[in-house]
């Protein structure tokens, strides 16, 4: 049987045919919907060679039925395109199946022999270079030190469960965020294990931070050469497991973290250091009374840690990282004052539980050439009225020097369980023109957002054929048809915005909505970014 192998395939021809080991296999989700996007695989041939696969939404139920992780299949005509960020591996390609793929599965003796598993595991050097990187996701191995218990958190998405794996690589401790089922996917009981952790983002702040993506597996003790001698490095070592003490104020459900130290604004303000293990974390039910936009409502932060860069002679400097950063953003820091019964406080809340209440990034205000400054800022005043759980983190000019202004470290929406889409803050109707750019069976019925009307009639309500198809991976999955008839010339920055937003409602993480809206700085940038979902 002549059958291509995997680092000649291409983008020239779509009836290639290949052998390969299907080696991992995933649902890829909407983390905003919880709908299936794709159905995506890892493959891998004779040679070594590894590829990602997709099967798209609407084809998954034909090809899901034909495919189990670990088995050898013979496929044939599919298409090669570009891959997207955050690859699963090293390989700048992705194989498409199409409505004309067939798959057909073999027992073949040169492949029983290959291992069923490939990884490309990072080292710690590899993990500072992939230090807020978008490009690969990274693969770990490393000794369980400490499993922690399941928890909630509170997100833009909704609640989520989590929980956090500490390992040890290269004496490093690393710690691994697991989100939604993925919590599942290992128990406290592998603790003193060697665990593997696929495909995960990197973050490094005080330590190295990676989270699961929808691509992530984990193995506990698998029978690979790694495993043997990362236990045989530890084996000397005494107080490796560690009993990690998670903090009080994340512990438990969603109802009981908003219940931790209850108090009210009054209470908060009396309260001072008495004793270096002075509980710095209490609740308060409050209402915000008012947004100060007058003065600096925002800063340009750091990409990879968040802190504000300050401007010397004509570059950026990040004094937390000591060095130029690549990549920057503007983040929201809001002066609130809040009240309840008993008092009025002021307070500082900062970009990721600023976005939960707002409901846009700040470089969709800043950039938007829409309106003037008052225009913008009226989108952040609107939260005035709102009433929410605060959490408050008190520190030394609170405690010691009775200083008045507090840092709002979470917000709890009072109806947490229905907890906004991300595209309510617009006005209008945005379900009108989704259901012109969406096919049918990717539609997202809670989607509003304000458009002009005269551009509605100028896109066909036609769904997306399969050869149209273009594959990405991210997080930014989504199917859309627009009419050629829509020029650049009639279409403004605004209505841009709101065509790109059922693209952006896709977007794993804030900072990839945060990437998406300052994409659209020129027309140009849009339309290339739309048709090209690169």
């Amino acid at each position: 049987m002549s059958c291509d192998m995997l680092s000649e395939v291409d983008h020239g021809k779509e009836t290639w045919k290949v052998k390969v080991r299907v080696i991992r296999l995933w649902d890829a989700i909407n983390p905003n919907s919880k709908e299936l996007i794709s159905l995506d695989m890892i493959l891998r041939d004779a040679q070594g060679t590894m590829i990602h696969a997709t099967i798209k939404k609407f084809q998954v139920n034909k090809f899901r039925p034909l495919i189990k992780e670990g088995s050898i299949y013979v496929i044939t005509n599919f298409k090669v395109s570009m891959a997207a960020d955050f690859r699963p591996i090293e390989n700048d390609k992705i194989l498409n199946f199409l409505h004309s793929t067939k798959v057909q599965e073999i027992q073949d003796p040169e492949f029983i022999a290959t291992i069923e598993q490939s990884f490309n595991f990072a080292t710690i050097e590899v993990l500072s270079d992939q230090n807020g990187s978008r490009k690969y996701l990274s693969d770990v191995i490393g000794l369980a030190s400490c499993i922690g218990h399941i928890e909630e958190t509170q997100t833009c998405y909704g609640i989520s469960k989590i929980r956090d794996i500490f390992l040890r690589i290269e004496d490093e401790r690393v710690k691994v965020r697991l989100w939604g089922e993925k919590v599942n996917l290992i128990s406290e009981e592998s603790t003193g294990c060697v665990v593997i952790v696929t495909s995960t983002t990197v973050k490094k702040m005080k330590e190295y931070s990676l989270s699961s993506t929808s691509a992530t597996k984990i193995y506990v003790d698998l029978e690979i050469p790694q495993t043997t001698e990362i236990h045989k490095s530890y084996s000397s070592q005494e107080n490796i497991i560690e009993e990690r003490m998670f903090e009080g104020h994340l512990k438990g459900t969603i109802e009981e973290q908003m219940l931790y130290n209850r108090r009210t604004l009054q209470e908060i303000i009396e309260i001072t250091s008495e004793s270096d293990n002075q509980e710095k974390f209490y609740t308060a039910k409050a209402t915000i009374t008012s947004v100060n936009t007058t003065d600096e409502w925002y800063y340009i932060g750091c990409d990879v840690c968040n802190k504000k860069v300050v401007k010397t002679d004509n570059n950026l400097y990040c004094s937390k990282c000591e060095k130029e950063p690549k990549k920057t953003s503007p983040r929201y820091k809001l002066k609130l004052e809040i009240g309840d019964s008993t008092t009025t406080m002021g307070c500082t809340m900062f970009d990721s539980e600023a976005k939960k209440l707002i409901q846009q990034p700040a470089s969709s205000l800043i950039d938007s050439e829409y309106g003037d400054i008052n225009d913008k800022t009226n989108v952040i005043q609107k939260i005035c009225g709102k009433t929410l759980i605060f959490q408050f983190r008190l520190d030394d000019y609170n405690l010691k020097f009775g200083y008045p202004d507090y840092t709002i470290h979470r917000i709890f929406l009072l109806n947490y369980k229905e907890t906004p889409k991300r595209s309510e803050v617009k006005q209008g109707t945005l379900k009108e023109l989704s259901e012109t750019m969406l096919t049918e069976e990717n539609q997202n019925d809670d989607a509003s957002l304000s458009v002009n009307g005269s551009l509605l009639k100028t896109i066909k309500k036609e769904p997306i054929s399969e050869d149209d198809e273009v594959s990405t991976q991210g997080g930014l999955e989504e199917d859309m048809a627009i009419s050629d008839e829509v020029t650049k010339k009639n279409v403004s920055q605004e209505e841009l915005i709101a065509l790109l937003y059922p693209v952006m409602m896709t977007a794993t993480t804030i900072k990839e909505q945060n990437r998406l809206q300052k994409h659209v700085d020129t027309e140009e940038d849009f339309w290339s970014m739309l048709m090209m979902m690169e």
